[in-house]
């Protein structure tokens, strides 16, 4: 059986990209954000590169590499994750109402929270302003505070434990470092809002894919993680001003986007500290 998906691929800040996961018949579309990477450092069959001349940032990387998609579905991946044949097989089995993910784990084997409830407030300022950086993952401080945090805390563990499951996407979101969607949802809320140049433009297109189409899941695929190497686009001091920069700015405009008094707060708050 041929695959029904595309690989698309933002590239910045790498020289060599494996996509030896990828099988010989799916078709995969790599936006060069800037000229580091070489045609002959991703080989593939079926590539076609897209140069836009300038860095378009993660959401509008993606839009363009959407926009040349004939396949049913699409696979969202970042550029510095390490994957298998079998994660491939798990993103290519999706229907037309289901975002698919599967685990991911950094580079020592700490769990990434790849399915997340939406945020509370309360969760949102957390991790607006990073608070995670004093407790990290797998470790005993992270475990304290999420009991502390209550319903917060118990949906943050959970997200770390990796089991397969299956949530409505107007609860659930997945991280774009991967995941499978339908193209034809993607196109109906026009992709990812390009105001979002880095960070939350994945929870905010999935908030809004829920609220058109409210009957779409997203699912956590039982398969053995894959790695994510997170921050390896970013390694110099200047490169990682100019993240923390474009996070602040995303984290202020999703909560802008929320309804409600309490939003209105946040929004200040972390104007405030940008």
């Amino acid at each position: 059986m041929s695959a029904s998906s595309t690989v698309l691929v933002v590239a910045y800040g790498i020289d060599q990209l494996d996509l030896a996961w990828v099988p010989a018949d799916a078709p995969v579309v790599i936006v060069h954000n800037d000229d580091v990477l070489s045609a002959e450092d991703c080989a593939h069959p079926l590539v076609t590169h897209l140069r836009p001349g300038s860095n378009l940032g993660f959401g509008a990387g993606m839009n363009l590499a959407l926009s040349v998609v004939a396949t049913e579905r699409v696979i969202l991946c970042n550029p510095d994750t390490e994957l298998t044949s079998d994660h491939f097989t798990a993103l290519d089995a999706g229907d037309d109402d289901t975002i698919l993910t599967v685990p991911l784990v950094e580079a020592d084997g700490t769990p990434n929270a790849v399915v997340n409830p939406y945020w509370s407030v309360s969760s949102f300022l957390l991790t607006a302003f990073r608070m995670g950086r004093f407790a990290p993952r797998g470790g005993r401080l992270r475990t304290i505070a999420a009991r502390v945090l209550g319903r917060d805390g118990a949906d943050h563990l959970a997200a770390l434990d990796h089991g397969a499951g299956e949530w409505p996407l107007t609860e659930r979101w997945a991280t774009a470092a991967l995941l499978s969607a339908p193209t034809a949802a993607l196109r109906s809320v026009d992709g990812f809002d390009e105001a979002f140049f880095l960070y939350y433009e994945d929870a905010d297109l999935q908030q809004r894919l829920g609220r058109v189409s409210p009957d779409m899941r997203v699912r956590l695929q039982p398969v053995a993680p894959g790695r994510h190497l997170v921050g390896g686009c970013a390694s110099s001091s200047t490169a990682k001003s100019s993240v923390a920069t474009h996070r602040r700015h995303s984290a202020r405009l999703y909560a802008a986007r929320q309804p409600g008094v309490r939003w209105r707060v946040a929004t200040a708050l972390v104007g405030a500290g940008s």
